[in-house]
C-alpha cells in the first residue's frame, strides 16, 4: 500500500470550498485531496464509505453531506484507499489532540 504524505496547512492556506474553513486535517487519497473538519466528520465519512450496503435516505437527506460526496470517494474501486485515508485523518486528529497545549 502506498504511503500517504501529510500536506502541510498554514493559517491562510487551503480552505474547504463551501464555507472557506481552513483544512487542518488532510491527506492525499486516490490522487485527490481528502479532508475533514474534525473527528466526527471523519467518523461520519468512514461509516458511509466503509459500508458494504448503503441504504437511500428520505428526500430530505438531499441536503445532507452524504449525497454530495464526490464520485471518487463513493466508488467501490476506491473504497479501501478512502477508508485508509480516513484512518490517517483520524490518526492526525488524535495526534493533534495529544499535542495541543493543556490550559490550567
Amino acid at each position: 500500500m502506498p504511503r500517504r504524505r501529510r500536506i502541510g496547512v498554514t493559517p491562510g492556506g487551503p480552505a474547504e470550498p463551501f464555507c472557506g474553513r481552513p483544512l487542518w486535517w488532510q491527506t492525499c487519497c486516490a490522487g485527490r485531496l481528502l479532508w475533514a473538519y474534525d473527528i466526527e466528520h471523519v467518523d461520519a465519512l468512514a461509516a458511509y464509505i466503509g459500508a458494504r450496503l448503503r441504504e437511500r435516505g428520505s428526500p430530505s437527506s438531499s441536503l445532507a453531506m452524504i449525497p454530495r460526496l464526490p464520485d471518487w470517494m463513493t466508488s467501490a474501486a476506491h473504497r479501501s484507499e478512502v477508508v485508509a485515508g480516513l484512518a490517517a485523518l483520524r490518526a492526525q486528529a488524535e495526534r493533534s489532540a495529544l499535542e495541543a497545549p493543556r490550559h490550567r
